[in-house]
Parts: C-alpha cells; sequence; structure tokens
C-alpha cells in the first residue's frame, strides 16, 4: 500500500470506551470498512464492508500485517487494489481498547469517485484558466506566433504532455511549418519543417476532423511527427473559409485521449482560429487605409510616411534621393472610348508594368486618377536618374496595352524632383514633381522636366528637341540618305538601307545621335517612320523609271519596337507600297528586343510576307538575346551581324563567332550581311567566312538620293573611294 497525507485534520476521537460486544455490532454493521488493528499492526478484526474494499475475506486479513502505518489525529490516503482495479481510500485511526488490550480503530472510506470527480474539476478549471489566459493575450493583440507558443505551452502544462506544438499550413505553397513548440527533455528538438508525406498532421488535413492516435507501433494510417511518439492528438486550427494550421498534444508513451482533452485542444485551436483570423482581417483592413483599392499600390498617405522615412535615411548615409510625379497620357481618351472599365484595366496594367521598371528598393504609390507617384533612392548621378526615367517610360511605351482585346498605345508624362534641400519635407517634393509634370506637359505629352536646376537644363534640352522634332516633321526638314550594301562576290549593290537625317536650321544636319532616343522616347518616331516609308516607296518608284536595264535594289527601313506595336503597321505599311503601284521591293529592320517584346510580331510579319512580300532582317544580331529559337520562328531573310564583331576580324577575334553565326543562318535559308566594313582585311575576312553581303564605309557612305541614281544607272560595282 501507498500513503499520501491529506491535508484536512482527523475528526474521529481517541480512547473509545465502547463495551467490547457491543464495539464489534458497530464495526460488522457499519458502512465504512473497519479494521481493528493491534499495537504490533496486526489486523484482528475486519467488517464485510473492509473485505470488500480491500478485496480480501476477513479470513485473509485476520491475522496480517497490515504494513500501513498508523497515524492518530490525521486523515490518511491510501491506494489498494481489489480484483485488479485500483481505488483510493480515506483512512482514520483511533485509539480503543480491545478486550483490556489498547489497539486501534482504523476506519476505511472508498473516495475513489469523489477523487476523479475533484481531478476531473481540478483538470476541467485548469483547461478553463488556459483558455481564459490565451483569450486575454488574445484580445491584448499578442502576434498570432507568440500566441501560438503561449498556447503550446498551456497545452503541455495542462495535458502534461511529451510534445505540445502548433504548426502553420500555408495553402500557396501547401507547407507545414513548426511555429511554436514544447518538449519535455527526453525529446530530440523537432525540425521545423513538418511537411512530411505520410504524417498525421497530413492525414488530419485531409480528414478536417481530430484525429488520435493511441499507439503508434500498430497504427496504420499515418506515421508519427515529430518522430519517436507514441500516441497524439491532432486538431485541426480552421475557420470557415481558411486552414491557418493543426494543434498537436504528443507522448512518448501510448495512451488514450478522453473527450474532456479532445474539448479542449479543440477550444485552444478555435481561439487560435479566431485571433489569427482577426489578426489577418485587421491586416487587410489596414491593407485597404494605407492601399488603393483598384491597384492595390501604397495611397498618398502610405507614400508620405516612406517618403519621410527615405529623406532621414538620405541625409544620414548622404545619398541621393528623387522622386517622380507621372500622369499617363492618352488615359481619358480610353474611358471615353471603351468606358471607365477598360481604364480600370489600363491602370491595374499600368500599376504592374511600373512596379516591374522599379527596384526593390524603390517606392511607387497611385495618387487617383491617372496619376502615379514614384521614390527612388540612393540616385546620386544625373546618369542614375535618366536610367530611372527612361525604365519607367519604357515599360509603358515600349509595348501596347491590350485592352478589350484591342492594343492601346500610352505614354508618361513625368516630374522629376531630387531631394537636394536638407529642408525639403516629404509634401515639398511631391509638390514640386508635380510642378515639373505640369511643366513637362505644357511643353508636350510623353516628355519629362526635372525640378532640379542642373537636370532641368538637361531635361529642357530633350524636350527642347523634342518640340523642335515635331516642328520639324510638320515643315519637312526631314531627310533620307541611302547606304548601299553589296554582293561581296562582285560587289553589286543589293540593298540600300534608308537612313534619316534631320536639317537643323540653325545647327545643320543632325545624326540620328542628336535625335532619335528623343523621337522613340516621346513616339515622334511614329509619324517620322509613316514618313520613311512614304519616301522610300516615292523614291523607289522614281528610281524604278529610269529604264530598261536599271534594277532597283531591295530598300531597307529601320522600325523601332513602338512602330511595330502600332496596330495599323499592316495598313500603312500596304498604304505606302499601293501608292506606288506596287513597284517597291521593301526590307524592314527589326531590332532583337522587338521580336522579343512583342508576341504578336511574327504573324504580322508573316502576313506582310505573303500578302506584300516584304521581307524582314533582324539588325545588330550577336548584341541582344541571339536566340536561335526565334530565328526558327520568325520569318527572318537577312541577318545583320553587329559592326563590333566586324570590327576585330581582320585581327581573328571574332572569327570563331561570325563562322557560328553565319553556319546557322545559312542552315536556316537566311542570308548574312556584315555591318560596318571599313578596310579590305573586313572584307576579306567576311568573305571568307561566308557573309554574303557587305554594308560598310569601304563601300559608300550613306548618300543622298541623287548620288544613288548614277550608281544604279551604271550599274556600278564597289567600293568607291569617295561619295560622288
Amino acid at each position: 500500500m501507498s500513503f499520501r497525507r491529506a491535508t484536512e485534520p482527523a475528526t474521529a476521537a481517541s480512547g473509545s470506551a465502547i463495551p467490547p460486544s457491543s464495539l464489534i455490532a458497530v464495526i460488522r454493521h457499519n458502512v465504512d470498512g473497519i479494521l481493528v488493528i493491534d499495537r504490533d499492526g496486526v489486523v484482528l478484526l475486519a467488517n464485510p464492508a473492509a473485505e470488500q474494499l480491500l478485496g480480501r475475506p476477513a479470513a485473509g486479513l485476520n491475522g496480517t500485517q497490515f504494513g500501513a502505518p498508523l497515524a492518530l489525529e490525521k486523515t490518511t490516503e491510501i491506494d489498494v487494489v481489489a480484483a485488479g482495479t485500483a481505488r483510493t481510500a480515506e483512512m482514520r485511526v483511533a485509539e480503543i481498547d480491545w478486550h483490556g488490550t489498547p489497539a486501534f480503530l482504523a476506519s476505511l472510506r472508498d473516495v475513489t469517485d469523489r477523487k476523479r470527480a475533484e481531478a476531473l474539476l481540478a483538470r476541467v478549471g485548469a483547461q478553463h484558466e488556459a483558455i481564459a489566459l490565451l483569450g486575454k493575450d488574445a484580445v491584448s493583440g499578442l502576434a498570432p506566433d507568440a500566441l501560438m507558443s503561449q498556447a503550446a505551452a498551456h497545452v503541455q502544462r495542462v495535458l502534461a504532455t511529451d510534445f505540445a506544438g502548433v504548426i502553420s499550413y500555408s495553402c500557396d505553397g501547401d507547407e507545414l511549418r513548426l511555429v511554436a513548440a514544447h518538449w519535455s527533455a527526453g525529446l530530440a528538438e523537432p525540425s521545423p519543417s513538418a511537411a512530411v508525406a505520410g504524417s498525421q498532421l497530413r492525414f488530419t488535413l485531409a480528414a478536417g476532423a481530430p484525429v488520435v492516435m493511441e499507439d503508434a507501433g500498430a497504427e496504420t494510417r499515418f506515421t508519427a511527427w515529430p518522430p519517436g511518439l507514441m500516441s497524439a492528438a491532432t486538431v485541426l486550427i480552421n475557420d470557415r473559409d481558411q486552414c491557418f494550421g493543426v494543434i498537436e498534444a504528443a507522448f512518448g508513451s501510448p495512451r488514450s485521449f478522453d473527450r474532456d482533452e479532445i474539448t479542449f485542444l479543440q477550444s485552444v485551436a478555435n481561439l487560435l482560429a479566431a485571433a489569427v483570423g482577426r489578426f489577418h482581417a485587421e491586416g487587410r483592413v489596414r491593407h485597404q487605409a494605407l492601399h488603393d483599392p483598384l491597384t492595390g499600390l501604397p495611397n498618398r498617405g502610405l507614400f508620405l510616411d516612406r517618403l519621410d522615412h527615405a529623406l532621414a535615411r538620405s541625409k544620414r548615409r548622404h545619398t541621393g534621393l528623387v522622386v517622380l510625379f507621372a500622369d499617363l497620357d492618352g488615359f481619358k481618351h480610353v474611358n471615353d472610348s471603351l468606358g471607365h472599365h477598360a481604364g480600370d484595366e489600363v491602370l491595374v496594367a499600368l500599376a504592374g508594368r511600373l512596379t516591374g521598371a522599379l527596384r526593390s528598393s524603390d517606392s511607387l504609390a497611385r495618387f487617383g486618377g491617372d496619376e502615379f507617384i514614384m521614390l527612388l533612392e540612393d540616385v546620386d548621378s544625373g546618369e542614375e536618374l535618366r536610367q530611372g526615367v527612361d525604365r519607367v517610360r519604357a515599360a509603358v511605351t515600349d509595348a501596347p496595352f491590350i485592352i478589350a482585346g484591342q492594343p492601346q498605345a500610352l505614354d508618361l508624362t513625368i516630374g522629376v524632383v531630387r531631394a537636394d534641400d536638407p529642408r525639403s519635407s516629404g509634401d515639398d517634393l511631391i509638390r514640386d514633381a508635380d510642378a515639373a509634370m505640369y511643366c513637362a506637359k505644357q511643353i508636350g505629352r510623353g516628355g519629362y522636366a526635372v525640378f532640379d536646376q542642373a537636370m532641368r537644363e538637361h531635361a529642357g534640352g530633350r524636350v527642347r528637341i523634342e518640340h523642335e522634332l515635331r516642328a520639324a516633321l510638320r515643315a519637312g526638314q526631314l531627310r533620307l540618305l541611302y547606304q548601299p550594301i553589296v554582293s561581296l562576290d562582285d560587289g553589286r549593290i543589293v540593298e540600300l538601307e534608308a537612313l534619316v537625317r534631320w536639317q537643323h536650321p540653325q545647327r545643320g544636319l543632325l545624326g540620328p545621335a542628336d535625335f532619335l532616343d528623343v523621337a522613340i522616347e516621346s513616339r515622334l518616331i511614329v509619324p517620322i517612320g509613316r514618313w520613311v516609308l512614304g519616301e522610300v516607296c516615292r523614291q523607289a518608284a522614281e528610281w524604278a523609271t529610269l529604264g530598261t536595264g536599271v534594277t532597283v535594289p531591295t530598300i531597307n527601313v529601320n522600325m523601332a519596337p513602338s512602330e511595330l506595336a502600332q496596330p495599323d503597321l499592316r495598313q500603312n505599311v500596304a498604304s505606302a507600297i499601293a501608292q506606288r503601284d506596287g513597284r517597291v521591293s521593301l526590307q524592314l529592320e527589326l531590332t532583337e528586343g522587338a521580336l522579343i517584346d512583342d508576341p504578336s510580331l511574327p504573324a504580322t510579319l508573316r502576313e506582310l510576307s505573303s500578302s506584300m512580300g516584304v521581307r524582314a532582317a533582324l539588325d545588330d544580331f550577336g548584341t541582344g538575346y541571339s536566340s536561335l529559337a526565334y530565328l526558327t520562328r520568325l520569318k527572318i531573310d537577312e541577318l545583320k551581324i553587329d559592326r563590333a564583331f566586324i570590327r576585330t576580324l581582320a585581327h581573328d577575334s571574332s572569327s570563331p563567332i561570325v563562322a557560328a553565326i553565319v553556319n546557322m543562318a545559312h542552315a536556316l535559308k537566311i542570308l548574312v550581311v556584315a555591318e560596318g566594313i571599313e578596310t579590305d582585311e573586313q572584307a576579306t575576312e567576311a568573305r571568307r567566312l561566308g557573309c554574303d553581303r557587305g554594308q560598310g564605309f569601304l563601300y559608300a557612305r550613306p548618300l543622298p538620293h541623287d548620288a544613288i541614281t548614277p550608281l544604279l544607272h551604271q550599274q556600278a560595282t564597289l567600293p568607291i573611294t569617295q561619295a560622288p
């Protein structure tokens, strides 16, 4: 027997004066178990109730050693096993006179049911206390991870588990991860990753209900997690719409789990689900308060907060900071013509493009309507600023927006301000950037203006060029020159590349380096391209009237990505050719980037080829993507190797590359042109490597049309030493 001390004092009286005969009668009929024990601890008498409680008849008790200490004036508890069943008895001891001899009378009362009830009440009380404490933490706003750690601690304390853990579940990646755990000293530290196939956790997710494992050795449905545990109960942490994870209580030995324990775990799980769900909901509310509901971008309030922090960092680190204020040109037309739903599609698409154009350290916000503002940190030079603005504009202008199945070409007008004045606030910078944007709009849509004085002069020059270029297009100041492309076999002129020049009234003849970037950025390249097409076709038709024996070469026209993206490209080409009765052999020169950026271009090229015989040449090959995949996929007739490879041909450093390009192109039945040939050695090497045609100053510089005419008349072969 084992004894435990009780806390309450004994109430039995000592020194009974009841005569033995009367005492025996009382003993035998008492509902409590009664033992009479002598001073040596030997049982002298046991009543029927004692026999039943101890599971032994009186004959088996009388004369035996009781074996447990007898404490007077105390109430003790003893654990007994009767018929294989453990029971708890409360014992009280009194001194009596037993037939003239001092003895002890031990009263035994079965308190097993009462003790179980008390234990149940204590356990339920502890569970309720744990739920209350956890609820208090949840209401106080404790972060989910900390709350989960508290939950695991409560489960381990209340259920006395060897392991208690909370495992989060991410439905996006189908990932289980241990975020909080408490375990006994004998258990190895569990791995944070709980994504174990075939585990009880996975089984619980699939079952959608509590799962109990009583003995891992006999379990066939799943495996234990963490490894080494023998019994476990797992309960989902979920609400009606989402599963957040699993809570687990486990032991290192087999055992069952009663309904109260599962109910406790479910209560903890429900509380966690409510807290995590509320945390996420509050996060959504906070997000909605600080973000634009349409695009999901930060709104003015959040952007100002970020800008203020960025200004503080910039001052501490002495680094540059730039704010861009952008307005979407052409947005009103989309809204008016296609409706506000289409306008919303444009804004969402624009937000995605701008986000992709910025660095991870930059910030982007929508200020309302079609206005967006950007924060670029660590911008310390004018070139870095220009590159940032160019990236932003290119994200909008390089490809049209496809709205309701129709391409929409849009642009941005941008105001730029640098945080040069340490006294400037975030509001000051936004105001100045806004003012710079309106200044840019007054000059012309699709440009940008810089509020900073030094950068304003630079931007003003670009805006000035754009303004003058618009005027030049209207005033007929653009000119076309033609550079011959010859057969490397015999020097015959087989192609002419049309090149645009600007006859500026004050600055003279300007090359593409002086205005082409501005033309592309401002999208003036589109109307310029239309003019070039018309002028080339007109000139080709004029050369075709020179008489018999004169073959007009194929004329190459360079096309910028924004031109190729025009929805009316086919119509423009067809119209230009048709106006000259189709007496034009036309070839469009494209860049590799254009082919990559516009997935619809291959179909356009095939249609132009099949319906009008328009050829396609890939310009500057080797400087961009140089992908064999799109050469096999596209209708490319000619490949022009970039001059950077031709320049070093005489020294053999580029020969293997050029030879590989030639072999690849010829295998695909594509002609190869070597660009930038300036010496006889380069021409000889290009011819030896298999290039079909050559272009460069060795043969001729770009020439006006009236200098080309006699060459066609004479069927001249090149090289020529100088332009006529």
